[in-house]
């Protein structure tokens, strides 16, 4: 029977590091889903995805009691992609529907400047993404980028259902007003 979060955390604050693991061997495929898909390279994923779990463990104590843990870490990993987006601005896109490389390919446009284009309006997606605001990015990347159900991101971040939609459409319109010129 697998261990409760909150018991492993309780566990880990007072000493027993290998409750720690246990949550790091829970999570951490999720995490690195989160921040590959994010930032659209795996070096940079695993930075971001280990960084994560060394932040998570130096402020357990700052866990709140009751919270669920996926929704803190997958916080921390998505306030860390922002941090290491803006340090490094990458040029890779944020998933495979928007890669450039794979587009190109797709409709034969296999010219360097339409290469070129694409990849900086990924840049520009990505970058509308991440600056949202954190209650909109979040269900944005939990709904678009991890598949996930409205119900699954209500429990995972323990808000009502209805307060994903919201959030949901109301970050969709900051993306479609920041990204009109895009659109054309």
């Amino acid at each position: 029977m697998e261990c409760p979060d909150d018991i492993l955390i309780a566990k880990t604050l007072d000493g027993d590091i290998s409750c720690f693991n246990q949550l790091i061997n829970r999570y951490q495929r999720s995490v690195y889903n989160i921040a590959y898909k994010t930032l659209g390279n795996a070096e940079d994923a695993q930075d971001v995805t280990q960084e994560a779990f060394i932040k998570a463990f130096r402020s357990l104590d700052t866990f709140r009691k009751g919270a669920v843990f996926a929704a803190w870490i997958y916080r921390i990993t998505s306030n860390l992609c922002i941090d290491y987006f803006r340090a490094r601005k990458p040029t890779v896109s944020l998933d495979t529907a928007v890669n450039p490389e794979r587009s190109s390919m797709q409709d034969g446009a296999n010219n360097p400047e339409t290469l070129v284009l694409r990849k900086s309006h990924a840049e520009y997606v990505r970058e509308a993404i991440m600056d949202l605001p954190e209650n909109y990015r979040n269900v944005i990347i939990l709904r678009h980028i991890q598949g996930m159900s409205v119900e699954e991101i209500s429990q995972l971040l323990d808000i009502p259902q209805g307060t994903v939609k919201t959030h949901l459409y109301r970050g969709r319109e900051r993306l479609r007003q920041r990204l009109a010129p895009l659109i054309g």
